[in-house]
């Protein structure tokens, strides 16, 4: 549901897609920071900013965003349903010719996005690589959580997307058409939708481009490991049982 609707401008350039969990403390700064790095740019772009069911002020900060500018739409679902499932909603809202997602925590910088949106041209997809021999890592990982990072992205290689660099990285561009049919095919609500969203392009016979990007660890992330991780695994397999059901057999390639 979208929260503060406004009379629309003309479709954008550029949808921004950002999903948000209890995420209070730096919202208000990092929104302004994205709202700035946008507006000195020379397309017309808007903000889909994706509550996931917050406990904090989040939806509050949100409201107070959208109610100033037709170009922040803020949307919520009043629950928790995860990060693939907060995506889902923005992509599907969303009215850009260009389809950008990343993280409220900026993690990955927004000057990236002068590097992705022009290989839109000639891919249908543009993901980060952390793991690329080229990326700039400024501040690493702990290293269990390294670990098992290049742990799952191993995994989700071998059952799913051979020669993915990095599976998670949340810095993904999308054109318009793949984006929305992408997320529209989307079963899986958590944190293994990357997997899935990489595993429906390759059988939609989508084009994907790899980017090193450059790269911080966020301290604060909400991904808590035992619990997070043992559910990434469940739902890897999930994936696979409904490959092996056929629920995949109707995605003919870019039909």
């Amino acid at each position: 549901m979208e929260v503060n609707p406004h009379p629309q401008p003309p479709s954008p350039y550029l949808s921004v897609i950002v999903p948000c969990y209890n995420e209070e403390q730096d919202l208000r700064q990092n929104l302004e920071a994205i709202i700035a790095f946008y507006s000195a740019k020379p397309y017309s772009w808007e903000i889909c900013v994706v509550d996931d069911g917050s406990k904090d002020a989040t939806p509050a900060i949100l409201r107070e965003f959208a109610g100033r500018d037709p170009r922040i739409r803020a949307f919520s679902d009043g629950v928790n349903r995860g990060k693939g499932a907060a995506l889902r909603t923005g992509m599907l809202q969303a009215r850009g010719e260009a389809l950008l997602f990343f993280d409220i925590d900026l993690s990955t910088p927004l000057e990236e996005t002068d590097r992705f949106l022009p290989l839109l041209k000639d891919h249908d997809l543009v993901i980060g690589a952390r793991k690329h021999a080229q990326a700039d890592i400024r501040i690493r990982q702990p290293k269990h959580r390294e670990i098992m990072g290049k742990a799952f992205t191993a995994l989700s290689a071998a059952m799913f997307v051979r020669g993915i660099h990095d599976v998670t990285c949340g810095f993904k561009c999308f054109q318009a058409e793949a984006g929305k049919r992408l997320f529209g095919l989307q079963k899986i609500d958590r944190w293994v939708f990357d997997t899935e969203i990489l595993f429906l392009a390759r059988r939609c016979g989508y084009r994907i481009a790899q980017v090193p990007v450059r790269w911080s660890d966020s301290r604060d992330s909400r991904v808590s490991l035992f619990r997070d991780t043992l559910g990434s695994f469940r739902d890897l397999l999930r994936i696979k049982l409904y490959q092996w059901r056929g629920r995949y057999t109707d995605i003919d390639p870019r039909a």
